[in-house]
């Protein structure tokens, strides 16, 4: 099936990179569901404070939970697609505040939703406009387990409950593919001829599921691959220009800077020691 072709080949990364803290650490979704959800996320414990986080574009959508032990409440964002690195605000409270996130990949989100996502790239929205089941179903479970693991295990159950595959079709699909196979090196007439799709019908269909145009979705993509060569220790700025289907160095950088806020030189991985990653070279 494409869509696990997909999820075997493409695995995008937040800003957190390959290394995770008790303030925020993934969980890989059951098999059921890793086709369509990236992971499960959120603080290993209730904290008082948050934010002060750089956040990408991951190609993916956030449904966030914030269970709030000291006013006995749960509230939650929807984080659509976004096309730019920012920075979160640092807050701080006397409440006691446990995150819990689910993170969809941006052409999966649809197949839980009860809406489409046009115009909402770079947009939050109150859960209930898109996952208004979803987010009613599993809010009020959240509160007992003070524990990521079980929070993940309990979303997997009310996901299955919604899960619509037939909102997927197969041309979207062959999009998604020859966007990743293909590195982002491809037109956007290119993919929709690959995919046995029409350019318009593409551009449709994608603006409806994922709020982005081929063209961003192509940039988003190839962004990610390049950023796991980073974190990975495998770039070299003169072989990404080539593999990527860049013009140059410099327009490579442009669009590195843009989607994580910083150059390929100057990101820092966040691993153990909070170390620089080592091995870049961009000459």
């Amino acid at each position: 099936m494409q869509l696990e072709r997909i999820a075997r080949i493409y695995l995008p990364l937040s800003s957190y990179g390959l290394s995770f803290d008790a303030e925020y650490t993934e969980i890989s979704p059951c098999p059921a569901l890793a086709p369509y959800i990236r992971c499960f996320w959120g603080s290993l414990h209730a904290r008082r404070s948050c934010g002060g986080n750089r956040v990408i574009p991951d190609s993916c959508m956030d449904l966030i939970f914030e269970v709030n032990y000291t006013k006995n409440r749960v509230t939650g964002r929807l984080c659509a697609l976004d096309d730019a690195a920012y920075v979160t605000p640092e807050r701080s409270s006397e409440d006691l505040v446990a995150s819990f996130g689910i993170r969809f990949y941006a052409w999966t989100a649809a197949c839980f939703a009860e809406a489409d996502f046009r115009d909402a790239l770079g947009r939050v929205f109150d859960p209930e406009a898109h996952f208004s089941s979803l987010f009613r179903g599993l809010a009020p479970q959240l509160f007992e387990p003070d524990d990521l693991a079980v929070r993940a295990r309990l979303a997997e159950n009310e996901l299955l409950r919604g899960l619509r595959p037939d909102r997927l079709g197969n041309e979207l699909l062959n999009v998604v593919f020859a966007m990743i196979s293909g590195c982002g090196r491809e037109k956007v007439g290119e993919i929709a001829a690959r995919a046995g799709i029409s350019g318009r019908k593409m551009e449709r269909k994608l603006l409806e599921l994922t709020g982005a145009g081929p063209k961003l979705l192509t940039q988003l993509i190839r962004h990610q691959l390049i950023y796991r060569e980073v974190l990975e220790g495998r770039y070299r700025a003169l072989d990404a220009v080539e593999k990527y289907g860049y013009a140059d160095q410099s327009h490579l950088l442009r669009d590195f800077r843009r989607f994580q806020g910083v150059l390929p030189g100057e990101l820092l991985w966040k691993n153990d020691e909070n170390c620089r990653i080592s091995s870049i070279h961009e000459e």
